[in-house]
């Protein structure tokens, strides 16, 4: 579809969990939103989303905003490869 994507990474203190998903989710282009506990004390990222723009310019200048809005550090993780997979439902 021509859009840049990127799984992202914030280590994000319990107490502001609901704060910082809030404005995470105030993004048009997260699909996904979701906290994870690490079991590998050497990854201590706790919310992990998914975000699309337009291109890449896009993509990072909105990064930047969350973390300038949050006082966090956005980790980027690009799509290097896409995988695409067929879906099919049955519907009876």
């Amino acid at each position: 579809m021509g859009r840049e994507a990127t799984l992202a990474a914030v280590k994000v203190p319990e107490e502001r969990i609901d704060e910082v998903s809030a404005i995470v989710n105030e993004y048009s282009g997260v699909s996904h939103n979701y906290l994870r506990k690490g079991k590998n004390k050497n990854i201590p990222y706790n919310m992990w989303f998914t975000m699309s723009a337009k291109d890449d310019e896009e993509l990072h200048s909105r990064l930047k905003e969350i973390e300038d809005r949050t006082g966090l550090t956005v980790r980027s993780l690009p799509t290097t490869k896409k995988f695409k997979i067929g879906v099919r439902f049955k519907i009876y």
